[in-house]
C-alpha cells in the first residue's frame, strides 16, 4: 500500500542519513503512474532547486525506458537534474568539474553553481576540451575571454579554468568522471534545432555509463548560443 511504501522509504532515508551523519528536512511523496508524467507533475507542484535521480546501467528493454525517462526529465525540467549512476556512493563534494563549450548558457550554469558552492568553498573547475582544430593560443584566448565573461556574472573566487587538447573527447571526459579528479561532473545543454535531443541522449547516456561520480545536467531552451561560432 501507499502508506507501507512511504514508511519503507522513510526508514531507508533515515538509516542513510544516520550512517553518513547527515540531517535535512524531507518529505516522502508516493505517486502511482508513468514515471516521467509523475516526475514532471511533481516538479510543477514542488518547484525544487534540484532533481536527484538514480540511473542504472541499461541492460534490458524496461531499463532502456527508464533511461529515456532520465533524458526526457533533463530536457523538460525547469531546474538542474543530478543523476547518480548505479554503484556511486555518497562522498562530500570538494570539487565540481564543469565542462564548457563556450555557450552563453554555460555562464548561467556556472553562476548557479557558484551560488551553491560559495557557502562550502567548493572548487569549480571549468574544463574546455579542444579538438586541435584551432591553435592552442587561440583556444587560450577564447578561454580567457570566457573567464572574463563569467567574472562579470559572479564574484565567486574559487573557480579554476583548464584547457585540455585531444581528439578523443569521450576518453578525456571519461578520465574526469572519477573521484580522483572530481566529486561532481556538470554540463549544460541548450535546445536548439532538431539534432539536440539525439546529442543530449548520446552524450549524457555515455557519460552516465562511464561515470563514477554524480552528474549534474542543466538544460536551457533557446537557440544555439555558442559565444564564438558564426
Amino acid at each position: 500500500t501507499k502508506n507501507n511504501i512511504e514508511r519503507n522509504l522513510e526508514s531507508i532515508l533515515l538509516n542513510k542519513m544516520k550512517k553518513n551523519n547527515l540531517t535535512c528536512d524531507y518529505e516522502v511523496i508516493t505517486e502511482f503512474g508513468l514515471p516521467l508524467e509523475i516526475i514532471l507533475k511533481t516538479i510543477q507542484k514542488v518547484k525544487p532547486f534540484f532533481i536527484i535521480m538514480g540511473a542504472k546501467k541499461t541492460t534490458s528493454f524496461i531499463e532502456n525506458l527508464f533511461k529515456n525517462d532520465t533524458i526526457n526529465v533533463i530536457e523538460q525540467a525547469t531546474c538542474p537534474v543530478i543523476i547518480v549512476p548505479e554503484g556511486v556512493k555518497y562522498k562530500k563534494i570538494h570539487r565540481i568539474t564543469f565542462a564548457t563549450n563556450y555557450n552563453a548558457s554555460d555562464i548561467l550554469s556556472i553562476k548557479h553553481l557558484a551560488e551553491q558552492a560559495k557557502p562550502f568553498n567548493i572548487e569549480i573547475s571549468v574544463l574546455h576540451i579542444s579538438d586541435k582544430e584551432l591553435t592552442k593560443n587561440f583556444e587560450q584566448t577564447m578561454l580567457n575571454d570566457f573567464k572574463n565573461k563569467v567574472g562579470k556574472k559572479t564574484s565567486y573566487k574559487n573557480i579554476t579554468y583548464n584547457l585540455i587538447e585531444g581528439e578523443n573527447i569521450d576518453e578525456i571526459i571519461k578520465k574526469h568522471l572519477t573521484h580522483k579528479n572530481t566529486d561532481l561532473f556538470a554540463l549544460s545543454t541548450s535546445l536548439h534545432y532538431g539534432w539536440l535531443s539525439n546529442l543530449i541522449e548520446n552524450r549524457i547516456t555515455k557519460i552516465l555509463q562511464q561515470s563514477k561520480v554524480p552528474v549534474m545536467a542543466y538544460h536551457y531552451k533557446g537557440e544555439k548560443d555558442n559565444l564564438y561560432s558564426n
